[in-house]
């Protein structure tokens, strides 16, 4: 009688390993996208601005000037009303790099040729983040912008030297055409003019100098 033995099958090669290894490395790809998602993320977002921005961009009431400009118009506000009455000023902009280790720093100048104070002359308006802080204005003619002056402001006294200047609250305003008409003045060939300023702007120009301006650029 002959014996029949029975044989199994041979055993399947087990999927666990490979598996297992399948699930590591998808693992370790979806980690990867994940941690260079966030690196693309962190670099396309702007770094936050300085905690004192707000405090050198504040918007406040103006006062009055000259020309019908008041302190703390912007520049797009002041170039469209010079452009109202037919005027176009040259536009020059000294900005600092954005950084979080200091608040904004942008300075604006619009420079044009004026009629004002009874003679043509030549007018800058200066801008300290967008908000106009003062106006200068070089006369052709000082004699007749000394006799205007006087008409308009006549609490503008001069001192021996020829210079004036009148301070009320913020609004100063400083003058030096009775000095450029004198025969001192004459032989200095001193350049007239007259500033009109809010001292609360130049306060905080000054303010921003002193804390900021030893800060070097960031590096391109």
């Amino acid at each position: 009688m002959s014996l029949l033995t029975e044989q199994a099958d041979p055993p399947e090669p087990s999927t666990a390993a490979p598996m297992r290894k399948r699930v590591a490395w998808v693992l370790m790809v979806v980690g990867l996208c994940s941690v260079t998602a966030g690196a693309l993320a962190l670099i396309g977002q702007p770094e936050p601005p300085h905690a004192e921005t707000a405090a050198y961009t504040d918007r406040q009431s103006g006062i009055a000037l000259t020309a019908g400009f008041a302190s703390y118009q912007s520049v797009d506000a002041v170039a469209a009303r010079l452009a109202e009455q037919g005027v176009e000023a040259a536009h020059r902009r000294i900005a600092r790099p954005t950084s979080p280790r200091y608040p904004m720093h942008v300075l604006d100048t619009l420079s044009l040729d004026y009629a004002l104070l009874g003679t043509k002359g030549r007018m800058t308006l200066e801008f300290f983040n967008d908000r106009l802080y003062e106006i200068g204005y070089t006369p052709e003619d000082a004699s007749i912008c000394a006799a205007e002056l006087k008409h308009e402001e006549p609490q503008l006294r001069r001192d021996r030297n020829g210079r004036a200047e009148r301070s009320e609250g913020d609004l100063r305003i400083a003058s030096n055409v009775d000095l450029a008409i004198s025969s001192v003045g004459r032989s200095l060939r001193t350049e007239p003019y007259v500033l009109w300023q809010d001292q609360r702007l130049i306060r905080e120009r000054n303010d921003w100098d002193a804390k900021f301006g030893a800060i070097p650029f960031p590096a391109p």
